[in-house]
This record gives structure tokens, sequence and C-alpha cells, in this order.
């Protein structure tokens, strides 16, 4: 079950990513919060999860930096793919 959880949220991540990469105006507390969120997933790291819980520590410096700096709009592409590709698995 929470694995499941965890993938509906990886696609939301995605569905971000794409929204910041087609130029679309984003509250910056939702982005904040997704930030947060993907930090925490990335924090599996410590248990042993090595494949895919760095793709989630990345994106979530990826979000923070997008704040502040302009982000090549192929990377929003890749993490946005990236993300889905990673939810969906999650519900196999």
């Amino acid at each position: 079950m929470i694995v499941k959880l965890l993938g509906i949220f990886d696609i939301l991540a995605g569905v971000l990513f794409l929204l910041l990469a087609l130029n679309q105006t984003i509250p910056f507390y939702i982005i904040w919060i997704f930030m947060i969120l993907l930090f925490a997933k990335g924090l599996f790291i410590l248990s042993g999860e090595f494949i895919l819980s760095p793709i989630d520590l990345v994106a979530s410096i990826i979000l923070l930096l997008s704040l502040f700096v302009t982000i090549p709009i192929l990377l929003f592409y890749l993490f946005s793919f990236a993300m889905v590709v990673k939810g969906s698995f999650s519900f196999l």
C-alpha cells in the first residue's frame, strides 16, 4: 500500500516537472512541499535502496535550484520522464 502511495507521489512529481518544463506558473509552496517530500524519500538510500533513491535526491535539488536559477528545459523533461516511469513501476 505504501509503495503505491509513493508511486502516486512520483507521478505527481513528474507532472510538476513537466509543468515547469512548459513554463507554467507553479505556486512557491507546492514546489517546496514536493522538494521536501522528494528529499525525504531520497533518504531511503540510507536503508540500502541504492538504485532509485538518488533520483529523488537529485530531483529535490533540481527543484530547489529552479526557485533561484534558470534550469535547462531538457533537464525538466528528463526528470519528468524519470519520475513518471519510476512511479509507474510502483504499480507492477
